[in-house]
């Protein structure tokens, strides 16, 4: 009971107002049968916010959403905390340490955008460390480790959309990856128990799952018609920014949506089957200004701006296309083109 009061209150993002009865609660309730992670309490019930980024609140179910709040009660929390202990077989801290580190990757991000990209790259990486491990087991202990188990900590887009990310390390730690050091470079490697390797991890896929299915549905909700398309879902891996590939605009018919922009992708990342290294315009032209660094001999691709319902896709350098735009049929804005030359050249 102490020792987890005291993990309680060391908590960073979950916010406890009395550690030890919460403590006291976790210990005492009874072992689930076949209770879901979103199901509801008799008092308290889960939702989630389309104009928030889809962040889950909570309300009281006898005020009929009248009394809401951001943190999640008392009684959810010690809830969950005994699902995770029935279900995955982890110890209440370490539950309460990935649940930590998860929403923080949560708070992490306002737009719904984000957050899924963020738990797209996260759940890959995780299930990608479980068939390494796996592998390794399979073939015993001779041959070089799996290279899914051992993330550089030096890789760009790793850093950029897990390690720098709030709560990101911490979650990695917490499932079982271990920091280690070779040649000179850092290494996180995943190195469970041998006893249960994979419930620390599967722990936090689920919770992962759970906001993703939340933040989903929530932008499935359009609040207004100049919100009710999302622009694609694409996030610049340095600054963060949604960008807009001209749907928002183009489905909405909305006067003040945003025009579309270009987006910049790494292939030379997608080719290694690495997580996606994406840049928006701006940070497009400090990478070519050489003012942002990403790794060398990598090569990008411009993918244009959707302005059509159908064909609206567009790679650049189309064969015997002499543009330095790349092919301009097929949806592609010639217009939009000229203003970015301006925007960037001043011409």
């Amino acid at each position: 009971l102490e020792s987890l009061t005291r993990r309680l209150q060391g908590l960073t993002v979950l916010r406890v107002a009395s550690p030890s009865s919460v403590a006291s609660m976790i210990l005492n309730l009874p072992a689930p049968h076949q209770v879901t992670r979103s199901a509801s309490s008799e008092l308290w019930s889960v939702a989630f916010s389309p104009e928030y980024g889809g962040k889950p609140f909570y309300y009281d179910k006898s005020s009929g959403k009248e009394r809401t709040q951001w943190d999640r009660p008392d009684v959810l929390l010690a809830r969950d905390v005994n699902v995770d202990m029935s279900l995955f077989g982890v110890d209440a801290e370490t539950s309460l340490t990935v649940a930590d580190a998860v929403d923080a990757l949560r708070e992490h991000h306002d737009t719904i955008e984000g957050f899924l990209r963020t738990a797209d790259i996260v759940t890959k990486v995780l299930e990608n460390a479980r068939i390494g491990y796996e592998h390794d087991v399979a073939h015993g202990a001779s041959g070089e480790m799996h290279k899914h188990r051992r993330l550089r900590r030096g890789n760009a887009a790793l850093t950029a959309a897990v390690f720098d990310v709030a709560g990101g390390w911490h979650l990695l730690r917490a499932v079982g990856f271990n920091v280690e050091t070779k040649d000179g470079e850092t290494f996180l490697v995943y190195t469970p128990p041998s006893s249960q390797p994979h419930a620390a991890l599967d722990c936090a896929l689920s919770r992962i799952c759970t906001l993703r299915e939340g933040a989903v549905k929530a932008g499935a909700q359009p609040t207004s018609p100049s919100t009710s398309h999302t622009g694609g879902g694409h996030t610049c891996s340095h600054c963060a920014k949604t960008i807009d590939d001209g749907t928002t605009r183009l489905f909405s018919g909305a006067h003040d949506a945003p025009p579309g922009e270009f987006r910049y992708e790494c292939s030379t990342c997608v080719a290694e089957d690495k997580p996606p290294y994406v840049l928006c315009e701006g940070c497009w032209d400090a990478y070519t200004a050489g003012e942002l660094k990403h790794a060398s001999g990598h090569n990008f691709e411009t993918i244009h701006p959707i302005t059509q319902r159908h064909g609206t896709y567009n790679s650049p350098g189309a064969p015997g296309s002499a543009s330095p735009w790349g092919g301009l049929g097929g949806g592609l804005s010639v217009g939009r083109a000229r203003d970015r030359l301006r925007e960037r050249t001043g011409l």
